[in-house]
């Protein structure tokens, strides 16, 4: 029983986890193409001016959608500034994380599933390995 229910948590929080980088890819791709191609003066003015999308303001009050979205902004201005580069990696960026979230849960549900295996509780019998 008890391995069932580190497998059916490693499930729950892998799909948080994934709807989490799904998210995070949809909303680089909307704010990506709202950026304006002819400089970054006045950019976070700029982005209080977007219109949020639709299926992000059914789920969220839409100024604390565009505080983030600023906050967002200006990460990524001095993400940026830092290496210049990485703007054209940001989607791909995000998959590596994802994946490399995804690897750490299930080394964590191995362990969990190996760890319950040496536990023998009181009354139960144990099952075959």
């Amino acid at each position: 029983m008890a391995r069932k229910i580190v497998w059916i948590l490693f499930a729950l929080l892998a799909l948080l986890w994934s709807g989490t980088a799904a998210l995070a890819a949809q909303l680089l791709d909307w704010g990506l193409a709202h950026l304006p191609l002819d400089g970054q003066e006045n950019l976070i003015e700029q982005v209080r001016q977007w219109p949020l999308p639709e299926w992000l303001v059914l789920f969220t009050d839409p100024e604390a959608a565009r505080q983030l979205l600023v906050g967002l902004v200006s990460f990524v201005q001095w993400l940026t500034g830092l290496l210049p580069g990485l703007s054209a990696w940001m989607g791909a960026l995000i998959w590596i994380i994802w994946g490399l979230g995804l690897g750490l849960l299930l080394i964590a549900a191995i362990l969990g599933h190996w760890l319950t295996g040496l536990l023998q509780l009181p009354g139960c019998p144990r099952q075959g390995t």
